[in-house]
């Protein structure tokens, strides 16, 4: 049916007013705009197409695949939307008919770069690295200057280990692209990973400059950049994680050295045990207002500002403190197991809704009966100190598994640290809690996922940012068997020699 003058008017004005706020980032009132306008003209390509790329910024996949398969449908001859169609479905974790959408688009258009390398993208996802470096050299030799395939082809180089390929991977999509913070931030990750922290820390400010990595808090405050602090005010502030405040409050003392006034600002759950940090004068938390400061750094910035390296890492432990009488309570709780008191965390806190941090989660994370073999050591109490989805698994444990859990008395990183601090070992994936066991100088097994987390270097069982730490590598991707047979064997022996 036509649309009426009156109708293709105010057509118009929809569209041009979606377009303002989706540029402006007004997404709610984008999307709504341009569903008024698919409602007058249902069919049209553009306006699903448009529709599906606002939803994807507003980190609603599904529906924007819902608009990308229309636009399919209506133009299946339009390379554009398998490729739109294809970048939905990987945000959906939906992979296999990723790749089909990709391939679809390349099938249309062969030398469709952005399909070549967003596909060799999503191949790294699920570790297919030697077909996702085939992919995305195909995408460089169509486009030599294209800088981010140079950067997804490092890190596929890195994938299968081939460390200086790599680095010079990432040099190279640097000299195309000086600018780029994801060339500056994949570097970061993999000179971390070598120990060169001094570099890599530098390299991971340019997280301040980019979309896709840029801290959850803006602080509206003058970003310090290491001028002087005596008699100033300074305002320290958690940025990303739990692990990464704990781990990095660290450095607290080294700035009230300087002759600053400390101000810390993290999450509420954190707010009682970074309270026992030395070198703070006040602590509050992100339920209110932020506090008049001269400057504002986030934690994670304190390693490039003080210019730490390996040999320069505070390490000495502890450096937060339980609450004794919460100890105590602990002890007498946990006195009816006999035999050591051995902590178990299987799993860490998926982030509904950021795909890179579910997929992480995934393969650091597993389930409570991949622990089984442990239950077999003689003279050990397991004790669950997991909380989260995964939690109510200690309720059924596997068969021949006794497992203590009472961590709905857990309410904040305080009371964790105290029940950590009452047992004997802590065995834990990557989550907070091997950096609460770490900062209490408890010691902590670390169940580390074959392509670790920067902070636990390449090759190493230990930690130069936690003495107590003994780091136990996953051999297999996402097979934890061998890990844990080693991990009960060590742990055999360590009854017998503790």
């Amino acid at each position: 049916m036509a649309l009426s003058p009156e109708q293709i008017e105010q057509l118009r004005a929809l569209i041009v007013n979606a377009r303002a706020c989706h540029d402006r980032g007004a997404l709610v009132d984008a999307r709504r705009m341009y569903e008024m306008a698919r409602g007058l003209l249902p069919n049209a390509v553009e306006l699903q197409v448009e529709l599906g790329r606002v939803l994807m910024r507003m980190n609603l996949p599904v529906d924007a695949a819902a608009c990308f398969r229309r636009a399919c449908a209506l133009q299946p001859q339009a390379p554009v939307c398998h490729f739109n169609l294809g970048n939905a479905l990987a945000d959906c974790r939906d992979y296999d008919e990723a790749y089909a959408a990709y391939r679809r688009a390349l099938a249309l258009k062969p030398d469709f770069v952005p399909a070549l390398n967003n596909l060799g993208n999503a191949l790294m996802l699920l570790f297919h690295f030697e077909e996702a470096e085939e992919t995305l050299r195909r995408a460089i030799a169509l486009a030599p200057d294209h800088a981010l395939a140079h950067v997804n082809l490092a890190d596929a180089l890195w994938g299968q280990k081939r460390f200086a390929e790599a680095m010079a991977g990432y040099d190279e999509a640097l000299r195309l692209a000086p600018e780029m913070p994801e060339a500056h931030l994949h570097r970061a990750i993999a000179l971390l990973l070598r120990g060169r922290l001094r570099e890599g820390f530098a390299e991971q400010e340019w997280r301040w400059r980019s979309d896709s990595h840029r801290p959850t808090q803006r602080i509206p405050l003058p970003r310090w950049q290491g001028e002087p602090l005596a008699g100033k005010t300074i305002l320290l502030h958690g940025e990303q994680g739990f692990g990464d405040d704990i781990q990095f409050v660290r450095f607290l003392p080294q700035v009230k050295a300087l002759g600053a006034r400390v101000l810390l600002r993290v999450e509420p759950g954190l707010r009682r045990l970074l309270s026992t940090i030395d070198g703070v004068d006040a602590v509050s938390d992100t339920s209110t207002p932020v506090p008049e400061a001269d400057y504002a750094a986030s934690l994670l910035s304190l390693a490039h500002r003080l210019d730490c390296t390996l040999d320069t890492i505070p390490a000495a432990v502890p450096y937060l403190a339980a609450d004794p009488a919460d100890v105590a309570a602990w002890r007498e709780k946990l006195a009816e197991r006999p035999g050591r008191k051995v902590g178990l965390v299987w799993a860490g806190a998926p982030r509904p809704g950021l795909v890179e941090a579910v997929l992480l989660d995934s393969r650091r994370s597993m389930d409570l009966s991949s622990l089984a073999p442990l239950a077999a050591v003689p003279g050990i109490a397991l004790i669950s100190v997991q909380k989260g989805p995964k939690a109510a698994q200690a309720l059924i444990p596997p068969p021949g598994m006794t497992i203590t859990h009472r961590m709905d008395e857990v309410e904040d990183f305080a009371d964790c640290a105290a029940l950590v601090q009452a047992l004997d070992l802590v065995i834990t994936v990557d989550t907070a809690t091997a950096h609460v066991a770490g900062a209490l100088g408890k010691p902590f097994w670390l169940l580390n996922r074959h392509d670790g987390c920067w902070r636990w270097l390449m090759e190493r069982d230990d930690s130069p940012w936690y003495p107590s730490a003994r780091i136990f590598r996953q051999t297999r991707r996402g097979d934890w068997s061998d890990t844990i047979a080693e991990v009960a064997a060590a742990l055999a022996d360590w009854v017998k020699t503790s």
